[in-house]
């Protein structure tokens, strides 16, 4: 017999009680044994069978459906006909260039419509931002060596001709306060 903590030597507890001796120890045995073992049986089986059921099982098709899903293909690619399509050219257009400010240092050899030159670069810029608000786009050529003046620009070519005509269209548009006008080559 083991001592604890709460006994002496002549096996009394503090309280002076002696404690009793049990000699027909019999292992407490579960209940309901055979309950259990079903229920796991059960448990398992119903695992099993989800697992035929919804990853295993094979479909059974007849064999009347599956002659039927043919005959039903076969006749689907016999009576298609698919008709030959000549090509069609289609004409690209282009979107015209958004509206921008260009700054312009270096020379580039053409000819631009100038509706205004100015000694401040900003208020070159005010007016090429009126321009962009008219849904053009402005160029803005900087000083060069010998001057002083940014010049504001609202079209551009190669020919001195073509921006002739084009300037009696903007004349209406941007000669404002009696500025005029006029064509630079730069």
């Amino acid at each position: 017999m083991q001592i604890t903590p709460y006994m002496d030597s002549k096996n009394t507890s503090l309280f002076g009680e002696t404690p009793e001796k049990k000699e027909n120890f019999e292992p407490i045995k579960p209940k309901n044994t055979f309950l259990r073992v079903f229920f796991v049986f059960f448990l398992l089986g119903l695992l099993g069978f989800s697992i035929y059921f919804f990853f295993l099982r094979k479909k059974n098709i007849s064999k009347e459906e599956e002659m039927i899903a043919s005959e039903i293909a076969a006749e689907f690619t016999e009576n298609q006909v698919l008709p030959i399509e000549e090509e069609v050219q289609v004409e690209k257009f282009e979107d015209p260039p958004a509206p921008e400010i260009v700054h312009l240092k270096n020379r580039s050899n053409e000819y631009y419509i100038i509706i205004g030159s100015f000694v401040d670069k900003y208020f070159a810029e005010d007016l090429a931002k009126k321009v962009l608000a008219k849904g053009k786009t402005a160029y803005i050529i900087h000083p060069e060596r010998d001057s002083v003046y940014y010049f504001v620009g609202i079209h551009k070519s190669n020919s001195k001709e073509d921006l002739q005509k084009k300037s009696e269209e903007y004349r209406q548009d941007f000669e404002v306060g009696g500025s005029k006008l006029w064509i630079k080559k730069f």
